[in-house]
């Protein structure tokens, strides 16, 4: 199969398919791209993004997509902060928030995990615009999961299907809500497990045949693990833990100098994601991260290449600029624009496919002490950021 040439600087016969890229074809946005082969790009006929990023909540012109399309299931959600209390006293918290373009879900999720370490989770849902149906994708602290899912709406309810990887462990969950109104919500997590013997023996007996211990066809049973009651948190009240940096203003010096944390200079190490033809199967080597104060360069592998990637950066930590390289992405120079807030980097550009025009998203995290992670999202027209890479950095 010819692969779409929609990455920037991106070489048809030796690189990479773009991520989703059927889906586009389907859709025709190559329709005009003799080859599928994309116009040289340079930074004088790329659009660069505005330096001023909105942060609305829910953007006025994305009211049909937030109200009526495949997430209005999640829709009131995406307000506010949700917290529930564990018995012991601790408390999660969950943070929805619609993207800039309003036509996928981000949440965020904090707290203490099972054996007392600070959580995280963050999820993204997103629908296909062929077909209507939502995906969710995402990454959990506890054990490094990474997961990929669906979900269905019903009547003031959903329910996500998806498999986790944690520590090289794979497991099939669900996770169940029910809204009750708009300011709370009850959700549950289940497991997928194996189901016991159809007849059991009792200790020192024996099954009278061997047709008396055949199982069913399907060996699994559903099973609940937890459930908690979440309620929307009053307008004002004190949130402790980090936000997204969408959440809230920018808190920068407006002259210094763009500076990495020092707290994460140096190497960095865990497992690579990329995300290329199929959402459900993505690509996953050894990655490594290398943080200075203004540059970061990371490696990690695909079909057992080796791949690397470095990015220098300038300017202010409220207005920067970003020269990237990428052997898989972007071999030529290409520029991005950005900011650095609430130690998270965020850096955007724009690029032409054919006749539309598409983004990408560069983001580090430096919130966490022991972590330092890298996402890519590739911004697309009537889909919004879908992920491309995740590199999940440990020490």
């Amino acid at each position: 199969m010819e692969r779409a040439a929609i990455f920037p600087t991106f070489r048809p016969s030796r690189q990479a398919v773009c991520v989703l890229a059927v889906r586009v074809l389907a859709l025709g946005a190559l329709a005009a791209c003799p080859s599928c082969a994309t116009p040289k790009i340079t930074d004088e006929n790329r659009a660069e993004v505005a330096s001023n990023i909105t942060h609305e909540a829910n953007p006025s012109h994305d009211a049909h997509a937030l109200h009526e399309g495949p997430l209005r299931g999640f829709a009131h959600l995406a307000s506010g902060e949700w917290t529930t209390t564990l018995t012991a006293g601790t408390v999660l918290r969950e943070t929805w928030r619609w993207a800039p373009d309003g036509r996928s879900l981000r949440s965020l999720g904090e707290g203490p995990s099972p054996d007392g370490t600070p959580w995280r989770e963050e999820v993204s849902y997103f629908a296909d615009p062929a077909t209507g149906a939502v995906h969710a994708r995402g990454s959990n602290s506890f054990r490094n999961g990474t997961f990929e899912g669906t979900v269905t709406f019903g009547v003031a309810t959903a329910e996500a299907q998806f498999i986790i990887l944690q520590d090289g462990a794979t497991r099939h969950l669900v996770r169940r809500w029910r809204f009750v109104g708009n300011d709370r919500f009850e959700t549950e997590l289940l497991e997928y497990v194996e189901k016991p013997a159809a007849n059991t023996t009792a200790p020192g007996k024996q099954p009278a045949s061997s047709a008396s211990t055949s199982t069913s066809t399907d060996a699994r049973t559903l099973v609940p693990l937890v459930g908690w009651t979440y309620t929307r948190a009053p307008a004002g009240a004190t949130n402790t833990s980090p936000t997204p940096t969408e959440l809230h203003p920018m808190t920068i010096s407006p002259t210094s100098q763009v500076s990495l944390p020092a707290s994460h200079h140096g190497a960095w190490t865990g497992p690579n994601q990329l995300w290329i033809m199929d959402p459900a199967k993505p690509f996953t080597s050894d990655g490594a991260l290398e943080i200075g104060e203004r540059t970061v360069r990371y490696s990690w592998a695909h079909d057992e290449k080796p791949q690397t990637g470095e990015l220098t950066l300038k300017g202010q930590p409220g207005a920067l600029k970003a020269t990237w390289t990428d052997t898989f992405h972007a071999q030529e120079p290409f520029t991005l624009h950005g900011h650095l807030a609430g130690d998270v980097l965020r850096l955007y550009t724009t690029y032409d496919a054919g006749e539309a025009t598409w983004g990408w998203i560069i983001e580090l995290d430096f919130r966490a002490p022991s972590a330092c992670t890298m996402r890519m999202s590739n911004v697309m027209p009537g889909l919004g950021a879908v992920p491309a890479v995740l590199l999940d950095g440990r020490r």
